[in-house]
Parts: structure tokens; sequence; C-alpha cells
């Protein structure tokens, strides 16, 4: 059985803060840190990551890491001996109230290809959409896949949504 212990703390600020009004719908990011790896009293930690997107796409589109605030991240977590196992990051959308397309919620090429390029044990998908440019969004899902694109779990917000079963 699929078990993530997140540290409550560090998710819900990630959580809120995806949440903040976004102009410009750019994706947000954050590194999973783990403090004991495949024990079941694990703690999974959030860091989240500015978010400068891939020269071709940009942070609307994709998501590349600030060097320098991924120094920052990776210094406190070699303090805190904490090993790297993934990230999690949003897909944003503003089709309020239309629906959202199946393909918001899943896990796109780009993000497979860096999953396998970073050795990522998991990744996370936060779908969010936002009512308008100025207002604040509303988290509609939750997808935890392997850096392979296996759905291990999801967490729906908005019940008319439909996953696809693989």
């Amino acid at each position: 059985m699929f078990k993530l212990n997140l540290d409550p703390s560090s998710w819900k600020a990630f959580l809120e803060s995806v949440c903040e009004p976004n102009p410009r719908l750019e994706e947000s990011c954050a590194w999973l840190f783990c403090d004991k790896p495949f024990s079941d009293d694990h703690t999974v930690y959030v860091f989240p990551i500015k978010n400068i997107g891939l020269k071709e796409l940009g942070p609307s589109e994709s998501f590349a890491p600030d060097k320098e605030d991924y120094a920052r991240v990776k210094a406190i977590s070699k303090e805190r001996k904490l090993t790297r196992i993934g990230n999690v990051h949003t897909h944003v959308c503003s089709s309020w109230p239309d629906p959202i397309a199946e393909e918001k919620h899943l896990p796109s090429d780009l993000d497979l290809k860096y999953a396998r390029r970073f050795n990522s044990i998991i990744r996370g998908i936060v779908t969010v959409r936002f009512p308008s440019k100025k207002g604040k969004g509303k988290i509609v899902a939750i997808l935890w896949h392997d850096q392979f694109g296996n759905i291990l779990k999801t967490d729906f917000f908005d019940y008319s949504i439909k996953i696809p079963r693989q």
C-alpha cells in the first residue's frame, strides 16, 4: 500500500502558497526530502523551489529550479541528513467553470522525461484552478506517480473529474 507521510507543516504551507493569486498562471514546485526512505515511520518534507521555467517554455508551461534556490535547499537537506526522493508541482488552469481536461491532472511527457532524468522515486501533481487572474486558486486534485507515470494515488476535491484507468 502506498504511504507517504508528509510533514503537515511544510505540506500545508506549500498548498496554501500554490493557491495565492497567480496572474501569469505559473507552475509552482517543491522538492521532496525524506528522513528515513522506505521506513514505515518516515517523514517527507516539502521544500518550495523558485520556478524559472525551461528556456523554451517558461514558468507557465514548465518547471526548472532557480539554481541559487536549489543550492539553498540542498544545503538545508544535507545539514538535516535528508534524502531527495522527488518533487511535487502544480498544473494550473483558469477554465472556470468549464470542466478541466483530464490531461491537466496527469503527468506530461515532459514531466516523465525529467522524473527519469533526475531519478525521482515519486512525483506529485497538484491541479489548481483559478477563477480569474486576480482571485485565489482552488485545489481540485492531487495525483502521485512514479518516474514512469504509474499512478500511485489520487485525491479529488472536485468530484466531476474522471481520470482514465491505466
